[in-house]
């Protein structure tokens, strides 16, 4: 198959006879045809999409300085009831979560009694600054 130009502008490849015949393919890359409604290169750009403008958005410093970017836990503290005698009842400070509890063996032949509680406050990060929950 040789390849022989036709025009200066249009290369034949050796396809098909049709494709060839028509002159369809040109030197620099672009195709014609009806299908399209001319060349490929002037569809292509009719019809993709352009990108919109992302200036009416929050940019990334104000999302920064107004959402939360971190949640942690603060110093763990702890409540240990007046005796293992005596029924109890501890509410977490507000905004704090219980993270453990103290079991305490009492021997054979009874039931562990609950010794206490771990508890910690939980922090939110805003901008950089650490801020308590509150209850």
């Amino acid at each position: 198959m040789t390849f022989s130009y036709l025009s200066v502008s249009r290369v034949n490849v050796g396809l098909t006879d049709t494709v060839n015949k028509a002159n369809h393919i040109y030197s620099d890359g672009d195709i014609y045809g009806t299908c399209w409604g001319g060349y490929l290169s002037s569809y292509i750009r009719r019809n993709t999409p352009t990108i919109p403008s992302l200036a009416p958005y929050a940019t990334s410093s104000w999302v920064n300085q107004n959402f939360v970017s971190n949640i942690i836990l603060g110093a763990e503290a702890a409540y240990y009831p007046p005796g293992n005698t005596v029924s109890w009842t501890f509410k977490s400070p507000g905004g704090s979560m219980l993270t453990g509890i103290i079991i305490q063996d009492t021997g054979s032949n009874s039931a562990d009694n609950i010794g206490g509680v771990f508890y910690k406050p939980i922090q939110r990060v805003i901008n950089g600054v650490l801020m308590t929950i509150a209850g």
